[in-house]
């Protein structure tokens, strides 16, 4: 029964893969991509690595993920995981393949373009392969380890560098204001300045008096006292 379900969720995440063409981004000739584009990937993306993780897990419960020697609340949790890393990797792949290399993530630019189309058909030939022993007993193990073990890696690695990208992203958005409140704040007070000393001390004491408060810098404040 499991192995029907296992199937099932392969075929459904073929009939999506088959349909990731009309989504993806074709290369670079084609131009920035539109948010069409990118939610239509995200359409298709999310129900099949769905239907993948699912395979995976009828996988992991007839054992054919104990060879990673953990439990199989941690192998589900693994599966979980990876296919969401795979999720992420394969998005951008996809969506931002016609972008200027400038214009895209670091973490991503290795993948563009051929990773949103080689990692589903790694997993899903594991999954396939695992799931039914009658087809994959004559694969040697590490055949099929190895190949899902470098593109969960890959995805793990690009997950985290974007997250970090994003963080140094932040860090300098946030440098950046700081400089440009700076910058009009001393602008500001060159301003004051040249008014403070165009201003008469008999005509317009008034106004003088109004800079000479301590909320004013030193800078302001001086000339007019």
């Amino acid at each position: 029964m499991l192995n029907i379900l296992g199937n099932i969720g392969l075929g459904l995440a073929a009939i999506l893969y088959m349909m990731l063409p009309l989504a993806a981004n074709q290369g670079p000739g084609r131009g920035e991509a539109t948010m069409g584009d990118a939610f239509g990937l995200a359409f298709l993306l999310v129900p099949m690595w769905f239907f993948l993780a699912c395979s995976l897990s009828v996988s992991a419960s007839q054992g054919g993920l104990d060879w990673l020697g953990l439990t199989r609340g941690m192998q589900h949790t693994l599966i979980v995981v990876t296919c969401l890393t795979l999720l992420v990797a394969t998005w951008f792949s996809g969506a931002l393949s016609g972008e200027p290399a400038n214009q895209t993530p670091w973490a991503v630019r290795p993948l563009m373009y051929w990773a949103v189309y080689l990692f589903p058909v790694v997993i899903f030939c594991f999954s396939l392969l695992n799931a039914n022993s009658g087809l994959g007993a004559s694969v040697p193990p590490l055949l099929l380890r190895i190949p899902v073990g470098l593109v969960g890696g890959v995805s793990l690695l690009v997950s985290c560098g974007l997250l970090l990208e994003l963080a140094i992203s932040n860090q300098q958005r946030q440098a950046q204001q700081v400089d440009a409140i700076i910058s009009r704040e001393d602008q500001l007070n060159k301003s004051r300045i040249e008014e403070v000393r165009a201003l008469d001390p008999v005509k317009d004491l008034g106004q003088l008096l109004s800079y000479t408060g301590r909320f004013h810098e030193p800078a302001v404040r001086d000339p007019a006292l």
